[in-house]
């Protein structure tokens, strides 16, 4: 019997190590520059980037453009739309779907719905 429970003593401080080294997942860092449909940089503008499933969440998952037009967004692993809302002088713009399984660089373009 004591054989047994130090076994088991064993498995669980074996278990409790692999967990507590597994890493977490920080999400998908996507980076790039946000476009209209002629490719002109969307400067400094509000978009936000929403999974297409409603399963997923995005805890933070509006930005805003620099004067270039680039920007730097941590996503979820999901089909992601981006979109702007209506401004002043432009109105709601939204792109298709991007696959985000990974870091990585994207270029979306934004149309008129």
């Amino acid at each position: 019997m004591p054989r047994l429970t130090a076994m088991a003593l064993v498995l669980v401080i074996i278990a409790s190590s692999s967990q507590a080294s597994s890493p977490t997942h920080r999400g998908n860092i996507v980076t790039g520059t946000l476009r209209d449909a002629s490719g002109r940089a969307l400067a400094d503008t509000d978009f936000g980037a929403s999974p297409s499933d409603a399963q997923v969440s995005c805890l933070s998952c509006n930005a805003r453009t620099d004067a270039a037009g680039h920007f730097a967004l941590t996503l979820p692993s999901a089909s992601i739309r981006f979109q702007t809302w209506d401004q002043p002088n432009q109105p709601a713009l939204v792109s298709t779907e991007y696959p985000v399984n990974r870091d990585m660089t994207l270029d979306p373009v934004l149309k008129a719905p």
